[in-house]
């Protein structure tokens, strides 16, 4: 187990659970499928690397203003979304 597992099992197994941190860490897109019920979509925008058949999948629970803003997103996903993407770039 690595660092960042140990810290999310004790984040998960502590009374706190404190989802914006955990959100916020390294986290599997296993993970996240497991978890995705009671992640927090903004820190998962913000922190994860995200690919773009993730994005595809939870497209309803990322918050695109910030996806915008912080994520690396392929040509080809722009050229998909761009619609949707144009709203959050003006």
């Amino acid at each position: 187990m690595n660092k960042n597992e140990i810290i999310i099992n004790e984040l998960i197994n502590s009374k706190l659970n404190n989802w914006n941190e955990i959100s916020s860490q390294d986290l599997s897109e296993e993970f996240m499928d497991k978890y995705q019920d009671i992640l927090d979509w903004k820190y998962i925008s913000v922190y994860q690397n995200l690919s773009e058949s993730f994005s595809e999948k939870y497209q309803d629970k990322l918050n695109w203003k910030i996806i915008c803003k912080f994520q690396e997103l392929p040509e080809s996903f722009v050229n998909k979304y761009k619609n949707e993407l144009n709203l959050f770039t003006k």
